[in-house]
């Protein structure tokens, strides 16, 4: 599974389709209540995407508050921006991303 945290209809999507190729399901958490839930579910995701764009959420803060948690920090976790915004993926790289 993986747990997608997003707000934009589009690279939601986008990521749906492509785990639907590798016969991968998706949980979409589009705010951090939502996030938090999720990461309280069985079972835990294999992996945690991330996009830096969210805007009904706050990407740096989301990426700190999983890899604080004691069971979460270990999920692998991926943050997604334009390739442009190298200012976004240092803060991600900085707030604990392991991959951006």
């Amino acid at each position: 599974t993986i747990l997608l945290i997003a707000d934009d209809l589009l690279f939601v999507s986008r990521v749906r389709e492509s785990a639907k190729q590798m016969e991968m399901s998706v949980t979409v958490a589009g705010t951090e209540n939502a996030t938090l839930a999720a990461l309280q579910s069985e079972p835990l995701p294999a992996v945690i995407l991330v996009s830096l764009a969210g805007r009904r959420f706050d990407p740096l803060a989301v990426i700190r508050t999983i890899k604080a948690d004691e069971t979460a920090k270990y999920i692998p976790l991926l943050a997604f921006a334009g390739h442009a915004e190298t200012e976004k993926h240092v803060a991600a790289r900085e707030a604990g991303a392991d991959r951006t």
